[in-house]
């Protein structure tokens, strides 16, 4: 292809009998090609490619839409079965069926051993993910979040009946429907953790990631930095 320019065909030359090329210099032209001698004369045409655009008559012709190549494939088939295309694994989107917005939101709320909430309807989730904090209210656009460590405050009456549960890592889901689904590692109630444990571990983790720079365990630097970003998080939690 030439530099800043067209697509061009590669053929340089090419040497045919008199009898079977019968271009003229206007179809030659035409073509993309420049016929150079007399074919009637010297029994063959030499066709150099001159410069310019491709014609459209060497573009490859256009692909059919799925239909039309199905029509035209079943005069063909005998027991082939039929191809199959991109578009035959798009799931169609799905629809909501009530378009209005609840009043409450379904909230569901899940570690490996149990199920905290299910089902339970309530005016607001605050969730802390990665990207920051944030609260879900019926009628929330539907959104996939990856969790932080912190505090997810659940709100079964907005301001007045709050739990708030600490979470060490997850992801939220929040669905069209207004329901959100909250899977979490690990989850303890606020009210139950001992502060001063949380004391001790951030005090411990930040020694051993102190005293880990620089020596190369990548392992236990990555537990010592996990360690320090949790027992930093419950200490904030706990407004310590």
């Amino acid at each position: 292809m030439p530099r800043g320019g067209s697509p061009q065909r590669e053929l340089q030359h090419c040497c045919l009998p008199g009898a079977e090329c019968q271009r003229t210099e206007q179809e030659g032209r035409a073509r993309g090609f420049k016929i150079t001698g007399d074919p009637r004369k010297l029994g063959f045409a030499q066709c150099h490619r001159t410069p310019g655009p491709l014609h459209p008559s060497a573009l490859p012709p256009p692909v059919p839409n799925s239909q039309e190549f199905l029509s035209k494939f079943a005069a063909f088939q005998g027991t082939m079965n039929e191809p199959e295309f991109p578009s035959n694994f798009v799931k169609p989107v799905e629809k909501v069926e009530n378009a209005s917005v609840p009043d409450k939101l379904k909230f569901n709320f899940y570690i490996p051993s149990a199920a905290i909430n299910q089902g339970s309807s309530v005016d607001l989730v605050l969730l802390p993910a990665t990207t920051g904090d944030f609260g879900v209210m019926p009628g929330h656009v539907p959104t996939v979040a990856e969790l932080r460590p912190g505090v997810v405050s659940v709100h079964n009456e907005l301001d007045k009946d709050v739990t708030k549960y600490f979470v060490s890592g997850g992801f939220a889901f929040i669905h069209a429907d207004s329901t959100t689904d909250v899977c979490a590692v690990e989850a303890v109630p606020l009210s139950d953790i001992d502060s001063d444990a949380v004391r001790a571990g951030l005090a411990e983790y930040t020694g051993k990631l102190a005293s880990l720079q620089g020596k190369g365990d990548d392992y236990e630097l990555a537990a010592a930095q996990a360690g320090v970003e949790v027992y930093s998080a419950l200490n904030s939690a706990l407004g310590l």
